[in-house]
Formats: structure tokens, sequence, C-alpha cells
């Protein structure tokens, strides 16, 4: 998601993004993030990754378990921006990187 193309031009600065992931069971996920600046991630409220970095954004910079549980559940990423660019990636899959589709849905959090 390409923060600067939805903000104002700004440096120093924080965004949060949400979203709901609906499970069939409960299950093991792996989180690939990248991001441009720092980034921390929360998943059902519980801390799953903190990072301080100073880069650019890429795809699966980081791989991060995670569990999901029966039902609805929350994933909040919050991205600060230094200078430059302002982005960030994020996609669900297995441990193997192929996209988790089964058995769960996505969607915005109104």
């Amino acid at each position: 998601m390409d923060l600067r193309g939805r903000f104002a031009d700004q440096e120093n600065v924080c965004a949060y993004a949400l979203t709901r992931v609906v499970s069939d069971q409960d299950r093991t996920a792996t989180l690939y993030t990248g991001s441009d600046d720092t980034i921390s991630v929360w998943v059902n409220g519980k801390s799953v990754l903190a990072k301080e970095v100073y880069r650019g954004a890429t795809p699966d910079s980081e791989r991060t378990g995670i569990a999901l549980k029966k039902g609805v559940n929350t994933i909040l990423v919050k991205v600060c921006q230094g200078t430059g660019g302002w982005a960030f990636y994020a996609r669900l899959g297995d441990e193997y990187g192929l996209p988790l589709t089964e058995g769960v849905t996505y969607g915005l959090v109104e």
C-alpha cells in the first residue's frame, strides 16, 4: 500500500491500517511484511512484530509466525515515515509463502 499516495507529502509521521481475517478454524499462518520505514504489527491486540528500520519497502522482508483463532481476527499495522517513500506490504501465507486462501476471508473493519 502506497501511503504517500494516500496522504499528502509528510515526514516523520505514522499511519495505521486495520483489517480483519475470518478463519474457519484455529490455525497458524505466516505474516509476510515489508515497509518503508518502521513497522509494527498486532494480531488480535497482541504485538507480533516491531521493527525500527529506515529502508525502502520490498515485499516479504519479514516473516512472522502468527496464530489465527476460529472466527474474526484483527490485524493492525503501524508504519512510521522518516523521509522519502512511505509504503508497506502485508500478506498472509503458509510456511512456504503460498497465499493463505482456503478457509479464510479478508475484509476491512468498519
